[in-house]
């Protein structure tokens, strides 16, 4: 009976994509970015990942208290997503999702709105000048 080798596990990436919105977003602190950024390495190709923030916090440095406020301005942003076990006690955590994705704000929408409208003028027009030619 033939067994087939497994495929070694990939490694983690070394390098992280942050969306440069974020970095320029003035509602987050710098420790929110780094919360960001250490939650998109652990969740790797995952929809999402679980740390406490415990372990957070020993991971960066930082205290609880500081996670819990960064956790919550992400989550308010929009920049995290937080999902509740359906158990508590030990050993049951928050799951976090983490998406490459940018919220749209409204201003953003309204932008990209008026530019699409602007398009879709010009092409009216050119295909008006075809006709026309």
């Amino acid at each position: 009976m033939m067994t087939q080798k497994k495929q070694p596990k990939k490694p983690p990436p070394k390098f992280i994509s942050t969306p440069i919105e974020l970095l320029f977003d003035a509602r987050l602190k710098a420790i929110d970015v780094n919360i960001f950024m250490y939650l998109q390495w652990k969740q790797g190709r995952n929809p999402n990942c679980w740390p406490s923030l415990r372990t957070i916090a020993s991971v960066l440095h930082v205290a609880v208290r500081t996670v819990q406020r960064g956790m919550s301005r992400l989550i308010k942003t929009g920049r995290v997503i937080r999902t509740y076990p359906k158990q508590s006690g030990p050993g049951f955590s928050c799951h976090y999702s983490v998406g490459n994705w940018e919220p749209i704000r409204e201003e953003e929408q309204q932008r990209r709105t008026a530019f699409e409208i602007q398009l879709e003028q010009e092409k009216a027009k050119k295909l008006e000048e075809a006709a026309n030619v």
